[in-house]
């Protein structure tokens, strides 16, 4: 049997120029999961990491907090495990965005124009709309990695998963997470985004492996993260 443990990286710094770094809560949250971990007595055989560096930085923070720390294997790099690249869509779509006269317009125009004062609210309004369109096909960039590409990417680690025998706790984000959950469970693209966007910061999921059959354990789960104020999901 395996076990593997999907672990969401804690929050980021959203709107400070450099996303992909944690905040000082992000680092809070991703000591916490140590106490998750240590509860538990959870030992992994292997670690896996993505490539981003919220990725690793939250493996960093909770491994600095693991009674255990001594016994956890070195991380291993894992190319599957990087995020979809709907905020490089965004990028490389701006102007052309700006310049639509529906819906999607009206959005870029607020998120990057500066038409309201709250610029988070309205960036995630933005992605609610442009994500959709981009799993349907609709958005498209030839620098920027289709979503069915995004879900092949993660059906492969997935697919690595089934044969190891043994317990992996892998660092990653709410999309690769969301992707393999779909993988588990046979979900469309559409219950695939709704699994996305209710993935918290420094959640855990853990899929059982039996027979080469994955099935999903827990989902979302943040019982080290016990006050109201911990609980986000960017």
């Amino acid at each position: 049997m395996g076990r593997l443990f999907l672990v969401r990286h804690g929050q980021a710094s959203a709107l400070s120029g450099d996303y992909d770094q944690l905040s000082t809560l992000g680092r809070e949250q991703s000591r916490l999961l140590a106490s998750h971990f240590d509860r538990f007595e959870i030992v992994p055989d292997r670690v896996l990491v993505g490539p981003r560096r919220r990725h690793a930085q939250t493996h960093d923070e909770t491994l600095s907090a693991l009674h255990t720390r001594d016994r956890w294997p070195t991380p291993e790099p894992v190319q599957e495990l990087d995020e979809h690249h709907a905020v490089q869509l965004v990028v490389h779509l701006g102007p052309t965005l700006h310049a639509r006269e529906d819906e999607l317009g009206t959005l870029a125009r607020a998120a990057y124009g500066g038409e309201t004062g709250d610029i988070k609210r309205a960036m995630g309004r933005l992605f609610a709309h442009v994500i959709p369109a981009w799993v349907r096909g609709e958005l498209s960039h030839p620098e920027v990695e289709p979503f069915q590409d995004f879900k092949a990417r993660v059906s492969r680690f997935i697919e690595s998963a089934r044969a190891f025998e043994g317990t992996t706790v892998a660092f990653t984000s709410g999309g690769a997470i969301s992707a393999a959950v779909a993988e588990a469970q046979g979900l469309d693209d559409e219950r695939t985004l709704d699994v996305m966007w209710h993935l918290l910061n420094a959640s855990i999921t853990e899929l059982v492996v039996r027979d080469r059959k994955i099935t999903l354990a827990s989902l979302n789960a943040t019982p080290h993260l016990a006050e109201p104020r911990l609980l986000t999901h960017i």
